[in-house]
Order: C-alpha cells, then structure tokens, then sequence
C-alpha cells in the first residue's frame, strides 16, 4: 500500500465516523482533506459511490424516524433538480485551472456558515423563499461537488425534526443523490474500473468509520466534534483556495 492509499483510508475512516456522529459531512470531509494531494475529477466518483452502500446501511437501521411527508413534498424534488443541474454543469468546471481554488472558497464558506449556526443559542429558521433557494443550492453542489450536506443540514435546521429524524431523512436525500451520480458517472465513462477497486477496498474502511462513531456517539460532544471539524476544513480550504 503506497503512502497517499493510506492517507486517503485514514482520510475516509475520519470521514465516516464524522457522517455517523453528525448526520452528514462524509462526503465534504472526504473530498477537501483528499483533494489536498489527489485531482478532484479522479477522487469524486470513488467517493460518492463509496458513500452509496454506507448510507444505505445507516437508512436501514435509521427508517423509523424519516420524514417521508417531507422528503416528497420538497427536498428530494428541489434537490434532484439542482443536482442534476450541477452534474451538468460539472464537466465544464473539471477542465478549469480553477477547480481546486474554487472548490476551497466554497468549503471555507460552508465551515463558516456551520460555525455561525454553532455560536447561535437557538435553530435559525430561513424564511421560505432563502429556504428553498438553500434545498436547491444544496442538490447543485451535491451534483457539483458532492459536498451539499452543511447547506442541507442549514436550511433543514428550522424544520422541527428532531436530531434523529433529521438525520435520517439527510441520509435518504445522500443515498438517491449519490446513487443517480454514481450511475451518471458510469453512463459518461467518468468512472473506471480501476476508480470502483479503489471504492471496493475502501468499504470496510467506511464500515470501521461507521462502528467508531456510533461507539463515540454517546460519548462525544457533538457539538465540539463539528467545531473541530469546521475548523479543519476551515484551513482545509484555504490550502486549496491559496495554493
């Protein structure tokens, strides 16, 4: 095993305990911390197709509490809209030079934007219209860069479901999101063969993240966890952005 295959397995192994102790960030935590050594068009199609089996695991033994009423009536259509709109938009930003800044100035936005929902005492409630711009911004970036959850999660957190049911019903939104580019993927030839042996060996990786941070669930203070983990995809970030 070469040394970047075992920074990226640590890498996914932080990842996968954070999505099982906050509800989402898998696939943020993954893509920023990995794009700081690894090309951004190679490492997102193994890490969205390896996010598919996990959440579907965690949907299973989460379906008790999901939302569905809501899931139909308005996030999953306003984010598959604006996932498909990302995915189609993607191709074009691949061949930019700007790709790695412009995917750190968007990380260093989402980290501050959980940071100002952290510092505040009570949920914010986004009024209508910012709460369904914020839905469907969150599917853009999904399809984009497979780093919608810290906006979903933003917009969501005036809902009125409780920590369970809303992170149940994020986890539904990851796996049809991350299950339809996954097939987007193959069908555009943008996912090899050698891309699904990568997502194959780190599956168990994924599955060891999910063990750990349902251990740490009960012991770790969720909101200091997402703190630290803000703050490194803060600087994350801005490596990316100022390289």
């Amino acid at each position: 095993m070469t040394l970047s295959s075992l920074a990226l397995a640590l890498v996914v192994l932080l990842a996968c305990t954070t999505q099982a102790l906050a509800g989402f960030g898998s696939t943020v935590v993954c893509m920023t911390l990995a794009a700081l050594w690894l090309p951004i068009p190679w490492l997102l199609p193994i890490i969205v197709a390896l996010n598919v089996p996990f959440s579907a695991w965690l949907v299973w033994q989460q379906r008790r509490v999901i939302a569905w009423p809501l899931l139909r009536r308005e996030i999953l259509p306003l984010m598959v809209i604006g996932a498909a709109a990302g995915a189609l938009c993607a191709p074009l930003l691949m061949q930019a030079t700007m790709l790695r800044p412009l995917y750190g100035a968007l990380i260093i936005a989402l980290s501050v934007l959980d940071l100002w929902r952290l510092r505040r005492a009570r949920a914010w409630h986004a009024p209508g219209p910012l709460r369904t711009a914020m839905i469907a911004g969150s599917g853009f970036v999904q399809g984009l860069y497979a780093s919608g959850g810290p906006l979903l999660a933003a917009a969501m957190s005036g809902s009125g479901l409780n920590k369970s049911g809303l992170r149940a019903t994020m986890l539904v939104v990851w796996l049809t999101l991350n299950s339809g580019l996954t097939a987007w993927f193959v069908a555009t030839g943008r996912f090899s063969a050698g891309m699904a042996q990568t997502a194959a060996w780190l599956l168990p990786v994924s599955f060891l993240g999910l063990w750990i941070g349902s251990r740490l669930h009960d012991r770790v203070d969720e909101r200091q966890f997402r703190l630290a983990m803000d703050l490194l995809l803060l600087f994350a970030g801005a490596a990316l952005l100022f390289e």
